[in-house]
């Protein structure tokens, strides 16, 4: 036999096939045989073929690329085993294969894994809410227009045992997750010591690593079921692996379940959420030999904190500047804060029962709210205004006037009246420092008009949209009297001197 060439030779063999050259080429380069170019070449080969997949004999009866598309089409592998397995008769060899089986199989195939490390959570300690990512084949279509209204999926799950509780929303903004959120306490019947969430702005206002600033509605809605907000770190799913992890499944769970249905409301998709989660929650997991519910019951139920006896009233926040007159706008209508604080801007809480005015996060002013369909009206409390002794001596009404002063003697009646005849002399200043500024748009010729005009017809307290109607409006003419000279073209005339003459003699005798 032939003396076995070197690691040198063997390498450059290597390095020439990977060239594109040939077997004949190879060896005339190198000058050797074709048999021993051969022996290395088919080494090569093997050493590069990747091993064997064992394959189990059964296996070989279920299509593995149909199983693939459908796990990419969003189904989940085990709602993919119950519905194939019960397609096949009773004494299908299928039939006796356990599910773990079949998945082992499919995964090593397909061993695309996602690895999460396993936390351990005391029952009652957390709960973890969050949305899912935006599916376009969950809605409702609308009997009246045929409209596909679009839905979001909200989750929540508690740590321990994982009872998972899902509701569709219209939108993702504060108020729904709020409604959400009290609606997966209720469920559960009780609340936990915290809750995780990611920091998006309907619960955080401003993401930080170490110390973040949470939604100050958040805060109170934290406060009344009395339980610790823990927002995530910035860009850290992880941090909340168990409802991330948790959605997912009841989607590819009930996504099958879901298309096979058409849905009308809201209301319907919701009534369907919740059987889903019963079913889902009542389902017992090969893991822990259990279900989500027996163990909630088991060891979780008894240790959440119980629910407040009132129901969480969920507000709104806004901006708004307190103005010279010490009121704040709310939509249409107005609401006193301490005269101290002008022309500071404060925070306002508008619930549907109250309107709350914070500055540095103390409050300052409380008052009923006004409904939505009653505009102008203002809701003032005296000790927020300055005394009355010393309101007309203020800088802001006098200066009012003086303005009024400069435009016309007759804006100023105006301006003075709604001044010093009202309950306080801030109460209409908003008002006049509009009559003023109207001096802009419409000229300190149409303003005094409009002002005569209001006098005259002695309205007390005249509104700033009146005013501003009369002087946009065109200025009467008067007219002068026609004066017609002699015509002697003109029929009538000459009767008409003659008759004229004859009075004229009549006269004389």
């Amino acid at each position: 036999m032939a003396r076995r060439k070197g690691l040198r030779m063997k390498k450059e063999i290597e390095r020439l096939r990977q060239l594109g050259h040939g077997k004949k080429t190879v060896s005339r380069i190198l000058k050797v045989s074709r048999n021993t170019v051969r022996r290395y070449w088919e080494e090569e080969t093997k050493a590069e073929a990747p091993p064997p997949i064992y394959a189990a004999p059964w296996a070989e009866a279920v299509e593995w690329k149909v199983v693939s598309e459908a796990i990419s089409r969003g189904q989940s592998l085990s709602d993919y085993w119950e519905e194939y397995t019960a397609t096949l008769g009773p004494a299908h060899v299928l039939k006796f294969i356990p599910y773990i089986t079949f998945w082992r199989e499919y995964r090593r195939r397909y061993p695309k894994v996602d690895l999460i490390m396993h936390k351990n959570y005391q029952p009652g300690l957390r709960m973890e809410a969050d949305y899912k990512g935006r599916e376009t084949s969950f809605g409702f279509i609308d009997r009246k227009t045929g409209e596909w209204i679009q839905l979001e999926l909200f989750g929540a799950a508690l740590c321990f045992s994982q009872l998972f509780y899902a509701e569709a929303t219209e939108t993702q903004t504060q108020c729904d997750w709020l409604l959400a959120t009290q609606g997966c306490f209720r469920y559960f019947g009780g609340v936990t010591e915290t809750v995780g969430m990611d920091n998006a702005t309907v619960s955080v206002k401003k993401a930080h690593f170490y110390d973040p600033d949470v939604n100050p509605e958040y805060w109170k809605f934290s406060e009344h079921f009395d339980f610790a907000p823990i927002p995530t770190g910035p860009g850290e799913p992880t941090h909340k692996a168990v409802i991330e992890n948790l959605l997912g499944v009841f989607w590819r769970w009930v996504r099958p379940r879901f298309r096979r249905r058409t849905f009308f409301s809201k209301a319907e998709v919701n009534r369907f959420i919740v059987d889903m989660c019963n079913e889902f929650n009542g389902r017992t997991q090969k893991k822990y030999g259990s279900s989500r519910r027996e163990r909630f019951n088991a060891g979780e139920k008894e240790k959440l904190k119980p629910l407040p006896e009132t129901a969480y009233e969920i507000a709104e926040w806004q901006k708004a500047k307190l103005h010279p007159d010490c009121h704040v706008q709310v939509k249409w209508n107005f609401y006193s804060a301490p005269y101290t604080l002008r022309p500071k801007e404060l925070d306002v809480r508008v619930s549907p029962s109250f309107v709350e005015i914070f500055h540095n996060l103390e409050r300052v002013a409380l008052h009923p709210r006004f409904p939505d369909n009653q505009r102008g009206r203002y809701s003032t409390d005296d000790k927020h205004l300055p005394p009355a002794q010393q309101a007309m001596r203020e800088y802001t009404p006098q200066k009012v006037m003086d303005d009024a002063r400069l435009i016309g003697p007759e804006t100023l009646v105006v301006v003075e009246r709604i001044i010093t005849k009202s309950r306080h002399p801030l109460l209409f200043l908003r008002r006049c420092l509009g009559i003023v500024r109207l001096k802009s748009r419409v000229g300190a010729e149409n303003l005094e008009r409009a002002s005569r005009m209001i006098n005259q017809l002695e309205i007390k307290f005249p509104r700033l949209s009146e005013l501003e109607d009369i002087a946009k409006a065109p200025a009467p003419t008067v007219t002068k009297p026609v004066r017609r000279g002699k015509n002697p073209y003109l029929r009538g005339q000459m009767t008409w001197s003659f008759n004229q003459e004859e009075n004229h003699d009549n006269t004389q005798h």
